[in-house]
């Protein structure tokens, strides 16, 4: 019988400004991308009038997008390897994570949505 395991593997990632070392999983585990879909899903359907002299709606949905995004990379980047003065490892949260530089943050996003991509199914065949 086969044995139900976290089959992740990390690939090493370095970030362009900081130098600074990522590694991140080869897929998002199916709980994870059910728990980000669950973001964008709840407000799919509501508009809002950002101010009423003006007539340009504001999709909520659109707003999740900073909220799905944390979640993504909480989920896909298993370690980092900054540390603070003295030396303490620093967790790979996403509020740490969001005070990279931004050259550093836009590379490690576009690494991670990559790895997503790499993985989903094909649109052919998920009409099968």
């Amino acid at each position: 019988m086969p044995v139900l395991r976290d089959f992740r593997k990390t690939i090493k990632v370095t970030l362009p400004s900081t130098g600074g070392t990522v590694w991140i999983y080869d897929c998002i585990l199916a709980q994870d991308s059910l728990e980000i879909d669950k973001i964008y899903v709840s407000d799919t359907e509501v508009s809002v009038q950002a101010d009423q002299q003006k007539a340009k709606p504001i999709s909520l949905r659109a707003s999740k997008y900073y909220e799905a995004m944390d979640a993504t990379l909480e989920a896909m980047v298993a370690k980092w390897d900054f540390t603070d003065e003295e030396g303490k490892e620093i967790p790979s949260t996403p509020e740490n994570i969001k005070k990279l530089p931004k050259i550093d943050f836009e590379f490690l996003q576009k690494e991670v949505e990559g790895r997503i991509l790499a993985t989903s199914i094909p649109a052919k065949q998920k009409k099968n």
